[in-house]
């Protein structure tokens, strides 16, 4: 356990206090862990990036999604990489948004 968790837990007055008061404070934190990398994962655009750079980055996000314990669906990963391209491949979006199973 890290000082700054032991801090936060010095009022537990028992061992089942203290579990459980470590259980609510990592699942704040991966709470709160998990709306950080969804709205990064939602608001990530290719913009000035290498087509490469972006999907490794939209792979990174869904993997710490995963890790955190909210993994992704593969259409959410789909629309959602899609949907962060730049106009210039709407043409490859609308035709790839047509298809019934993509992977």
């Amino acid at each position: 356990m890290t000082v700054e968790i032991a801090s936060q837990m010095t009022n537990c007055k028992t061992s089942a206090a203290l579990w459980n008061a470590i259980t609510e404070f990592v699942g704040a934190n991966t709470r709160s862990r998990v709306t950080f990398i969804k709205s990064s994962f939602q608001q990530l655009k290719k913009g000035s990036l290498k087509m490469r750079e972006y999907l490794a980055k939209m792979k990174s996000l869904s993997d710490n999604l995963t890790l955190a314990g909210c993994p992704l669906s593969l259409t959410d990963l789909i629309t959602q990489t899609l949907a962060g391209l730049d106009t210039e491949y709407t043409p490859i979006v609308v035709i790839l948004s047509e298809k019934d199973n993509l992977t």
